[in-house]
């Protein structure tokens, strides 16, 4: 019975439950075992492009723009015009070619480029051989250039020189124009017309030989400047041929002091500009030199355009292994996107299922029935019908249930007929009670009859003993019916509830019976207020061990209720006493010291379980005197009921 009834129950809602959560688990766990494979590619491709792609494109770009930065540098090589300036422009160099070789070796280190790095290490080693021979022709006609500057100075200086000898010797002439033949090799003139045309002849020789040097040396200066050979060569026949026609005037001169430094200048001219390190000698070395540096240059714009193509072909590998790993990451993103969306939608499914089958139909809808029932039976309708059934969980409680509803009519019917029993009794033994009570009064009033002094205390005891017995009759019928009243929900004052009772108990004034409390004026059952109340006063003066004593008698409202605290100061109760108290026919006293039934808490105990109150007591005898009983009832409204003595 027991293993069917466990897999009937396994059989039910929580399998259902069981099955759903587990699908959506199963659901979870392939998302995840694809998810986590899609994440490890994923990590791949990053870990590619982060270590291999991406680091190969900046390094790439670094290199064009180092290579672009070293054209810039070769093209700076023909500005320099001193030696002073080639030290740091080789030092630059030297430093963008260890840049490139850093890029290389940082590059070299990503598989996608091992071939082309090394291509890109050979034409660097060539680049950097041909810059030393680009950076010694420069030199060499840096040397030239000057060399060319200084014998410019000494063929001004020449000029100079003649330019001097020319104005004295013109100044000269101006002088002594009788004397001028003597500066020609001429027949001495007849008349003074023939010395005019003599002196005009002079004038114009002069002039002649300086307009040849002035021709030829701004032409040697313009030597620096010639393009090319051929034309060195052109410029060369011209000067000799104007140095030639220099010499034939400067002959036509007489024997003087100025033909002799006109001639000195003139050979001076002559050698610097034909003899051994003359200029034209120079301007055809440094022609050469520079043809030589134009080689050197363009030979290397072949390893700086390998380079720039190789720096090319790794930006384009590069970036096309960067493109395939984007395309790879969104391939991976819309995969995952896929999966979690489709994991998504049938996790939305299965609970939509869930919710709308399971829990909403086959729980919510029947725990609501299950719910209206278990309340309609704790309100006392017996005979409510359960409206939920079925084989599952809920159906059993629902069985269970009718069991439940089923022993709760038997308890309201077997409680009803106790109360009854008990109310029959206590009333129907009033009589012979009271019968009993009255012969025994005769007895003692009659004056004829004689008793003796044993037979005399033996009625007063009987006496004694029957007015006890009625007043537990009476007690007993209290408690039958404590809680039945519910139709007193009035305003009262507390403070005159306690005064009331106080002048009923205590009317010779024995004890100080006070109220105290911020609770005054509140909506009770004013019934049960002053029944527990009247009990607990008339306890605390009942049980007191002195002829006066004290009373207190304080409320206060908290959250919805009323709290009362009656404090005596009385003899008190041992705290190992407390729980017993509240049970039915409890005394702490003999019944011969003290009158009572023992009935007086348990009527205040069942009244504040009716009206959902609780009390408790606090007192040791050893510590200090009195007793404190603290009870809370609910404060209720005016349009409010009381509560079922059924729930």
């Amino acid at each position: 019975m027991f293993s069917q009834e466990r897999y009937a129950v396994a059989g039910g809602i929580v399998l259902r439950l069981r099955v759903v959560f587990l699908s959506i688990f199963l659901i979870l766990l392939a998302t995840l075992i694809v998810g986590t494979s899609q994440i490890k590619i994923q990590k791949a491709s990053v870990k590619q492009l982060t270590e291999s792609s991406v680091p190969v494109f900046v390094r790439a770009e670094e290199m064009v723009r180092n290579l672009t930065q070293l054209l810039l540098l070769v093209q700076k090589i023909d500005s320099v015009s001193s030696l002073d300036e080639l030290p740091p422009l080789s030092e630059q160099l030297q430093s963008k070619l260890a840049i490139l070789r850093s890029n290389k070796t940082n590059i070299s280190e990503s598989p996608i480029s091992v071939e082309i790095t090394d291509s890109i290490l050979a034409a660097l080693s060539k680049i950097d051989v041909g810059f030393s021979k680009v950076l010694a022709e420069k030199k060499e006609i840096i040397l030239h250039e000057q060399n060319l500057l200084q014998q410019v100075e000494s063929l001004e200086e020449v000029r100079e020189d003649i330019r001097a000898s020319l104005e004295d010797l013109s100044y000269s002439v101006a002088l002594s124009e009788g004397e001028n033949i003597q500066y020609f090799q001429l027949p001495i003139p007849e008349n003074t017309q023939t010395q005019y045309r003599l002196n005009l002849v002079l004038a114009t020789t002069i002039t002649k030989i300086s307009l040849d040097v002035e021709s030829v040396v701004d032409t040697a200066i313009g030597l620096r400047n010639i393009p090319d050979a051929d034309q060195l060569y052109i410029t060369q026949q011209a000067l000799r041929a104007k140095l030639r026609g220099i010499v034939v005037l400067i002959g036509q001169l007489g024997e003087s002091s100025y033909r002799t430094e006109l001639a000195r200048s003139v050979v001076d001219i002559r050698n610097l500009l034909f003899g051994a390190g003359g200029m034209v000698n120079e301007v055809a070395e440094l022609l050469a030199q520079r043809a030589s540096l134009e080689t050197e240059r363009s030979a290397q714009f072949v390893p700086i355009e390998t380079v720039s193509r190789l720096s090319d072909q790794l930006t384009k590998t590069a970036q096309r292994e960067i493109d395939l790993a984007a395309q790879k990451l969104k391939a991976i993103t819309d995969n995952m996107t896929i999966v979690f969306t489709l994991a998504a939608v049938l996790s939305f499914f299965a609970i939509l299922w869930t919710v709308v089958f399971v829990v909403e139909k086959q729980i919510n809808q029947r725990m609501a029935g299950l719910t209206r029932s278990v309340l309609a039976i704790a309100g006392g309708e017996t005979d409510h019908e359960v409206e939920v059934s079925g084989q599952d969980e809920l159906g059993k409680m629902a069985k269970a249930l009718e069991v439940f509803k089923l022993n709760a009519k038997e308890l309201h019917r077997s409680n009803a007929e106790l109360e009854k029993f008990a109310y029959v009794a206590a009333h129907d033994l009033r009589s012979p009670l009271r019968a009993i009570q009255d012969l025994t009064e005769w007895t003692l009033e009659d004056e004829e009859t004689v008793l003796s002094a044993d037979g005399l205390e033996n009625m007063t005891l009987l006496q004694k003993r029957t007015l006890r017995l009625n007043n537990l009759l009476s007690d007993l019928l209290e408690y039958a019916r404590a809680g039945q009243e519910n139709d007193d929900l009035i305003h009262v004052s507390l403070r005159e509830v306690v005064i009331e009772t106080a002048e009923l108990l205590d009317p010779e004034k024995r004890f100080q019976i006070s109220f105290q409390g911020t609770c005054d004026r509140v909506v009770v059952f004013a019934t049960p207020v002053r029944q527990i109340l009247l009990n607990l006063i008339n306890n605390a003066m009942k049980h007191h061990d002195r002829e006066k004593g004290k009373i207190t008698v304080t409320t206060h409202c908290d959250a919805g209720r009323i709290i009362f605290t009656v404090e005596d100061d009385g003899p008190g109760i041992l705290p190992q006493y407390h729980g017993r108290i509240f049970g039915l026919f409890q005394t702490l006293r003999p019944r011969d010291e003290v009158e009572g039934s023992g009935l007086g808490l348990a009527i205040i105990s069942k009244l504040l379980a009716h009206y959902k109150g609780t009390i408790s007591v606090t007192s040791d005898p050893e510590i200090r005197r009195g007793t404190i009983f603290t009870f809370d009832m609910p404060e209720m409204s005016a349009d409010m009921k009381a509560p079922n003595l059924a729930a």
